[in-house]
């Protein structure tokens, strides 16, 4: 039960100011967005090295 309640507390307590407040909920996409880029943007350079070491 009280398991259940905490999930339920912390899983509002995080998701409720993004989904209710329009500000936080661009700044919490726009965090999302650049997040991905610089995911993305490390693995192709890291292909990129990879790619040119196999080349020798």
């Amino acid at each position: 039960m009280s398991l259940g309640l905490g999930f339920f507390a912390g899983f509002w307590g995080l998701l409720g100011p993004i989904l209710l407040w329009q500000p936080w909920r661009i700044a919490y996409l726009k965090f999302l967005n650049r997040l991905t880029d610089y995911i993305l943007l490390m693995v192709e350079v890291n292909m990129a090295k990879c790619h040119m070491w196999f080349k020798g």
